[in-house]
């Protein structure tokens, strides 16, 4: 994951307006939005992402959206914005958030677009993933699968790997 610090005069020209409120630049990739430090990403910085959602949680109002530069978690609790599915090629404004492992995003506005692609998968080891590092990116991990628990409607699995990990 990769993080870009604003250089200080882009920063200072953009971080009041008129009335003297804070005013951020906006960010329109979604590793601009990957704030290390949980009080940067609850500054609010504006967003505005165009990516494809790679996953749509079927109950809670959250879904990950992936562009060029990474992914991360959108979070559209007390809005009326559609549900979007899976493989939708999707507009979405907002502001950070923090998150439980990495800045999110708080939507206000969702377009949907039509339908695309999913990003090029990279293969990552369970220990690496459990770091928590790849949290909202698209990833695999090889496994075996050793058990298959339905609680509240969802599926909970239990995955073996190599050298006796599991998770």
């Amino acid at each position: 994951i990769v993080c870009r610090a604003l250089p200080r005069e882009e920063t200072a020209a953009s971080e009041q307006s008129e009335n003297g409120a804070p005013r951020f630049p906006k960010l329109r990739l979604a590793n601009q939005a990957l704030h290390p430090l949980a009080e940067e990403a609850q500054r609010g910085y504006p967003v505005e992402l165009d990516g494809v959602v790679t996953f749509s949680h079927p109950i809670h109002p959250v879904f990950f959206l992936n562009d060029a530069s990474g992914g991360l978690c959108v979070n559209y609790d007390d809005t009326d914005l559609p549900r979007p599915a899976s493989g939708d090629l999707a507009t979405v404004y907002g502001t950070t958030i923090a998150g439980g492992f990495a800045t999110m995003v708080k939507a206000s506005g969702l377009t949907i677009n039509g339908r695309g692609p999913f990003p090029a998968v990279r293969s990552v080891t369970l220990e690496h993933a459990l770091t928590g590092v790849e949290a909202a990116q698209w990833v695999e991990l090889r496994g075996f699968l050793r058990q298959v628990e339905m609680r509240g409607g969802q599926a909970y699995l239990t995955v073996g790997a190599g050298c006796g990990e599991s998770g």
